[in-house]
């Protein structure tokens, strides 16, 4: 029969307890906050939108945040309102087509090593 004793596996198991605390304190507080960054820098927000929350059981947090393909500022001041009676009416902005994606890569680009530095700073060893 074999035999085998562990030393020291309950330091592990504390240390390792430690550590995902971490990660889930630190993962809540600083994505919320990385996000709002990228957006203020990054897009040149004026005024930033996001929304938080969390799913399942509270263990995962999410950040959403929504990107138009043109201002809202813009939107309402193509919208006009019908001046007299037979005059046609504006329905709204026009759907403008184009190649461009919303989200240009710069930014994309910029959000992903914000994120990574966020995980580096989140994931230490302690």
């Amino acid at each position: 029969m074999f035999s085998i004793e562990v030393h020291g596996a309950d330091e592990l198991v504390a240390k390792l307890d430690r550590y995902t605390k971490q990660i889930d304190d630190e993962g809540k507080e600083m994505l919320p906050h990385t996000v709002l960054e990228w957006q203020r820098e990054d897009m040149k927000r004026k005024y930033p939108n996001q929304q938080t929350g969390s799913l399942g059981n509270g263990a995962e947090t999410f950040v959403l945040t929504t990107i138009w393909p043109r201002s809202r500022t813009y939107i309402r001041k193509t919208r006009k309102a019908p001046r007299k009676a037979g005059q046609r009416i504006f329905a709204g902005p026009r759907a403008v087509g184009g190649h461009r994606p919303i989200l240009r890569p710069e930014l994309y680009d910029k959000l992903a090593d914000r994120m990574k530095a966020m995980m580096e700073r989140a994931l230490r060893w302690p």
